[in-house]
């Protein structure tokens, strides 16, 4: 039978997130993408257009019209074309997104992100976003100890979006060499986004999708997160 879930011993762990919690994680700090959150003065990255920001492990990219998602889109809430558009390139910030007004705003090409509900003004979102594979197996990315998350709490209220700071409620197992160890909850993991995307240890050679198909992603480890009971 396999044991009940208890604290984490607390330490740095190497994590890797599955893959609903590593979208979870990804949305709530989207906003670096933005051309609406830049102009509201509310970007942290946007002065870092051009420049490494993360791993030259790390490449991203927004894919609205790739078939096997089930978000893809032709056109935008604007009735713009979409097309897919490079975010993040070998850990260079490439582009961000736009929806007509911020395009004319800061002088750049309209993008198609455009977002529009009924009961909201224009704004912006992104579609499909495909993180690339990297070049790890499985038992490379599992090698050692680390910590596996399935589940994230307190994602808005526990998020610093200008300071990149995060600190959630989680849950999920330890693993040594890809073997259960034990599983742990009620734990509390810190760390800093904006950093979490430098200290990339391994990216998975296999793509997976999150279980609404709209996110793409292997998995990636990440080192040197505070984990506490």
């Amino acid at each position: 039978l396999m044991q009940a879930a208890k604290p984490i011993q607390s330490a740095y762990y190497d994590v890797i997130f599955n893959i609903e919690t590593l979208e979870s994680l990804f949305y709530t700090f989207s906003q670096i993408f933005s051309s609406e959150a830049a102009r509201k003065g509310l970007n942290p990255l946007w002065n870092k257009l051009g420049d490494s920001i993360a791993s030259p492990l790390l490449s991203i990219e927004d894919k609205p019209r790739a078939e096997y998602g089930l978000a893809r889109i032709s056109i935008d809430d604007e009735g713009s074309l979409t097309k897919n558009i490079k975010l993040i390139e070998n850990g260079y910030f490439a582009n961000a997104i736009y929806n007509s007004y911020t395009a004319n705003f800061f002088g750049k090409t309209n993008t198609a992100h455009a977002k529009r509900s009924p009961k909201s003004s224009l704004d912006l979102a992104l579609h499909q976003p495909f993180i690339s594979t990297g070049k790890s197996s499985t038992k490379d990315l599992y090698s050692g100890s680390l910590a596996y998350i399935t589940r994230l709490d307190g994602l808005h209220s526990g998020a610093n979006l200008s300071s990149g700071d995060f600190s959630f409620g989680a849950a999920g197992h330890v693993l040594k060499d890809g073997v259960f160890q034990y599983a742990f909850k009620e734990s509390t993991i810190k760390g800093n986004f904006y950093q979490l995307l430098k200290n990339i240890a391994a990216i998975a050679d296999e793509e997976k999708a999150s279980y609404s198909k709209d996110f793409f992603s292997p998995e990636i480890r990440f080192s040197g997160l505070s984990l506490a009971s």
